[in-house]
């Protein structure tokens, strides 16, 4: 009884301390849930940087109509007071300036390693450039109308900037515009629609900037022509622009000097504050200061470590496993945090380029960047991988081991090619591609650049296509083969993994889908067969490819290594592929 009464204590004394903590651990959660749903700093620092690059936008294009008149020049200038002269505008603008370069700032002075990729270095030095020259020109502006009451419209704007000033009016223009748009690539780089439109954003940017410049240029002779005296500012408002105009200058030129001299001494002073060691699972021990992330450490020592978005907690290639030291590593910052809520990640995996060590840490590299890593590919999202919706088919042509039996191994090569290229066609004619071909079989991907309901159905009509190529190669083929050539497609839908996988010169191309969508359309190509019916389409896609009713049998496939069962249609032939699309034979 005394024993029994013993434990009888214990629980309740552990019941009770349960009790006492839940309120600590609530709050705890709450804090944490609260922290996840606050804008991160690199959130803010791309919202306001997407006011910023707006009006940069809308100025370029007011400049670009000196080309066609100062009238139009004026007319532009108009328009864009309207749009952020108003209270609400001027405080957007001026707090998005504020706000963008004091996050920038505090983002450089927080770098502790500038081995970076070309360009982070090239929208680093942009982004700093772009205060030094853009302060006096507001100065100039926007100063002279609210503390001198002097209008500065364009014509006195231009009398001041001709001759002497055009070169520093052109390169702010060129550092502003490249700044914002090495700012947008990165963002969209890893979105399934960049690649495609890419080149023409970039010669539109291009367009857009030399626009701008050839009309501040054509604009200036204009007035300069005009030769009017309402174009001149007083003596004493031009006295004080240049007197804002050369302090502001000279305090940018101080800052970046002592912003320059204080990067370039932090190593030292890092080293200063004490150091400890930071050791890669299968690598030398590295000693470290406080300050730097793990991925700036690995790049300082020479560590090749994967990081596809650029150090932004925009994905997680760069994770660690923390194999000791996390006890005393800070909390996830939310952004990482949401990214490692999203990959489901175990509590001890952190992302390299957020979280900065502080003493003695132990970490697994669990993407091993090896060799594959090379920074000229790093700007390839597809290299590290991206999910898309895709519909994915998978043919194989049935009987083809009892055709080799009897032919020569020539002709069967030469009939396979003809094979591969006819259905190769009928792939890529609606907007398919090849992803490999197996053997006989072959696996193809649609909607790698398009919706997913406009890649399935026409994954559905390639399918069709397919099976009058059969039909056209038995025609040719009569009296050569003992059966008819027959042919097996399985059709599924879903989220995949698209990327590059392989090593050595083959990794450039070799293009590739992986996850379950992949392994369900390859079962469903087995059910087709076992079923003896040429396809077989699973109900993800003929309801994304919006697939009619009646033209093909349901059936409910059980999927080796799939939990849950999954809901087909068969179709008998390319006429019940057509009913189903709403098609006739003949329009086909």
């Amino acid at each position: 009884m005394t024993l029994e009464r013993t434990f009888s204590q214990l629980r309740e004394a552990a019941r009770r301390r349960r009790a006492q903590e839940a309120p600590a651990q609530s709050r705890l959660v709450a804090l944490r849930r609260a922290r996840r749903a606050l804008p991160s700093l690199a959130s803010l620092r791309l919202a306001s940087g997407l006011v910023l690059f707006a009006y940069a936008g809308m100025h370029l294009v007011n400049h670009g109509l000196g080309n066609i008149s100062l009238e139009a020049m004026a007319e532009g200038a108009r328009v864009k007071r309207i749009v952020w002269g108003n209270p609400v505008g001027t405080v957007a603008l001026y707090g998005a300036l504020l706000l963008h370069v004091a996050l920038v700032l505090a983002k450089t002075i927080d770098r502790r390693s500038w081995r970076l990729p070309p360009w982070q270095v090239v929208q680093i030095a942009t982004g700093l450039a772009v205060p030094a020259l853009l302060l006096p020109h507001i100065a100039a502006t926007r100063g002279t109308e609210m503390l001198l009451g002097q209008e500065v419209g364009y014509r006195q704007l231009l009398t001041l900037a001709w001759p002497n000033e055009i070169v520093r009016q052109t390169l702010l223009l060129a550092v502003v515009w490249i700044h914002g748009c090495v700012g947008l690539h990165f963002w969209w780089r890893l979105r399934p629609w960049y690649a495609k439109v890419a080149p023409y954003l970039g010669w539109a940017a291009v367009a857009v900037l030399v626009f701008a410049i050839s009309g501040f240029v054509s604009a200036s002779r204009l007035v300069i022509a005009e030769d009017l005296p309402r174009r001149f500012l007083p003596l004493p408002a031009v006295q004080a622009i240049g007197y804002w105009t050369a302090e502001i200058r000279l305090a940018s030129l101080l800052f970046v000097a002592a912003l320059g001299a204080y990067v370039a001494l932090r190593p030292l002073l890092d080293r200063l504050q004490g150091q400890f060691r930071v050791t890669y699972r299968g690598e030398r021990p590295m000693r470290a200061s406080y300050g730097p992330t793990l991925l700036e450490i690995s790049r300082e020592a020479g560590l090749a470590h994967a990081s596809a978005c650029g150090g932004r907690a925009r994905c997680s290639t760069c994770r660690v496993q923390v194999l000791s030291g996390q006890d005393l590593l800070d909390p996830p910052a939310p952004a990482e945090a949401r990214l490692l809520e999203r990959i489901s990640a175990p509590p001890d995996v952190r992302l390299a380029c957020q979280t900065r060590p502080r003493a003695d840490i132990e970490v697994r590299m669990l993407v091993n960047a090896g060799e594959i890593y090379d920074p000229a590919s790093a700007s390839d999202p597809y290299r590290w991988g991206m999910e898309r919706q895709v519909a994915v088919m998978f043919a194989d042509l049935r009987g083809f081991t009892a055709l080799t039996e009897t032919r020569l191994a020539y002709d069967v090569v030469h009939f396979l090619n003809a094979y591969f290229d006819r259905v190769a066609r009928a792939v890529e004619g609606h907007g398919g591609v090849v992803d490999k071909f197996m053997g006989d079989g072959m696996m193809a991907l649609f909607s790698i650049d398009e919706p997913l309901p406009a890649g399935a159905r026409k994954a559905v009509a390639a399918a069709a296509e397919m099976l009058a190529v059969i039909d056209a190669l038995n025609a040719e083929l009569e009296g050569e083969l003992e059966t008819p050539l027959r042919i097996a497609v399985g059709l599924h839908c879903g989220p995949a993994i698209l990327g590059r996988i392989g090593g050595g010169l083959a990794a450039a191309s070799a293009f590739t889908a992986l996850g379950d969508t992949v392994n369900t359309a390859a079962r469903l190509e087995g059910i087709a067969k076992a079923e003896d019916c040429p396809v077989c389409v699973s109900e993800a896609l003929a309801e994304a490819a919006a697939l009619g009713e009646g033209a093909g049998s349901r059936l409910t496939a059980d999927i080796r290594g799939r939990r849950g069962d999954v809901p087909v249609r068969l179709y008998a032939d390319a006429a019940a592929l057509h009913a189903a699309m709403g098609r006739t034979v003949a329009a086909a």
